[in-house]
């Protein structure tokens, strides 16, 4: 009788033991100790921050830019002719076949139909268009000008969804919108130690960002500049961490399975 008992017994047993190691990897499996990124933790609530960038600050044209320079008229065929006629620029970097701009050379000048040589080292976007608007009223029927750049750009790299070189027709993005334009943070990034690396000609300056930090909105810092570069590092523990969380999930899970082979042979030989 107790040789008939025994495997009514380890039936039970091995059928429970099985249910509680299937559901013990299943948990391990779902379990996760990545924490979502929080930025800007640490500001306080509901408050101000005095700031005295302004968004309208402009830099100025420099030696070996290349300057898209269109230009919108109440005769469109003028325009045409006028728009297509800028030198083609051979793209090293962003541009495509398709693109078409002045470069300034080292004198800091660009040469246009119409207008011949004009210096333009120096002055903003604005003021070229200005000038430009104006020297071509007698050319053209109530000319607008655009003048934009097309080989400035900023780079953004490392632990972010889509590292990129982001083209910069304008004088400057603020750092949040380049992170964001770059698909934002990865899940390892280390958002309390972004660095920026810039070049001023003679000096590369490096600044630390920390996203729970305010200041990041008041700093100078808080737009990048052209050809500046956006780097994000891991955070390392978190890395390591994660690393340990997936050894031990591995782990349990063989010696799950090798519990479960072990039990299903005992039933085996016991029936």
């Amino acid at each position: 009788m107790f040789i008939k008992a025994y495997p009514s017994i380890v039936r039970p047993t091995y059928l429970k033991c099985r249910f509680l190691l299937i559901s013990l990897v299943f948990i391990l499996c779902r379990c996760t100790t990545t924490k979502p990124v929080a930025y800007f933790s640490q500001f306080p609530k509901d408050t101000s921050i005095n700031t005295t960038i302004s968004k309208e600050i402009e830099s100025v044209i420099q030696k070996n830019d290349i300057l898209s320079i269109t230009i919108s008229s109440l005769n469109k065929e003028m325009d045409e002719k006028f728009n297509t006629a800028a030198k083609v620029i051979n793209a090293n970097i962003l541009m495509s076949a398709n693109n078409v701009g002045y470069q300034v050379n080292e004198l800091g000048e660009i040469t246009m139909h119409y207008l011949g040589t004009i210096k333009v080292e120096g002055m903003t976007r604005r003021a070229l268009g200005t000038k430009l608007q104006k020297d071509l009223l007698p050319y053209f029927n109530d000319p607008i000008l655009s003048v934009q750049y097309l080989n400035r750009k900023i780079t953004v790299m490392g632990e972010v969804a889509g590292p990129k070189i982001i083209n910069l027709p304008n004088e400057r993005i603020s750092f949040i919108d380049a992170v964001v334009s770059a698909g934002d943070l990865s899940d390892v990034a280390d958002y309390k130690n972004i660095i920026i690396i810039r070049d001023s000609g003679t000096t590369k300056y490096i600044k630390h960002i920390n996203l729970e930090d305010s200041t990041v909105l008041s700093s100078e810092w808080a737009y990048v500049k052209a050809d500046d570069v956006i780097y994000v590092g891991k955070n390392t523990e978190k890395v390591d961490k994660e690393e340990r969380r997936r050894n031990l999930q591995t782990t349990i899970s063989l010696v799950a399975s090798m519990v479960s082979l072990v039990v299903i042979i005992l039933n085996n030989l016991l029936k």
